[in-house]
């Protein structure tokens, strides 16, 4: 296994970057299917991108990101965290991976805001 990434101020901005940006590409209910899978696809990890390929753009409750992204960091944890980025339908939650201290964050989950869809 490989070793535990640390956490630098690089990997939070690039985190939460990452949140953001694939946030922006989800949010976007009027965009055709497949340009919208394509986009969104290129954030996710393998798993993600399996859950959300069956998903119809038309069916996404957010059309807008409105504020920046914050993350709840786990020191000893430097392969996942999760983001809250505040939507124009309230605070979406964001699972991001790595793979290691190099590798890019990837989504592999999406938490909508309770009593969304």
């Amino acid at each position: 296994m490989p070793e535990n990434p640390e956490w630098t101020p690089e990997d939070e901005d690039a985190a939460k970057q990452v949140a953001e940006d694939a946030l922006a590409d989800f949010a976007r209910p009027d965009v055709e299917e497949t340009q919208w899978a394509n986009d969104f696809a290129r954030w996710l990890t393998p798993e993600a991108t399996t859950s959300y390929s069956a998903l119809d753009p038309a069916n996404v409750p957010v059309s807008e990101v409105t504020g920046p992204a914050t993350l709840d960091i786990d020191e000893t944890n430097g392969f996942g965290v999760i983001a809250t980025v505040p939507t124009d339908i309230g605070d979406y939650g964001v699972q991001l991976l790595r793979q290691g201290q190099d590798e890019p964050w990837k989504v592999n989950r999406l938490y909508p805001p309770e009593g969304t869809k």
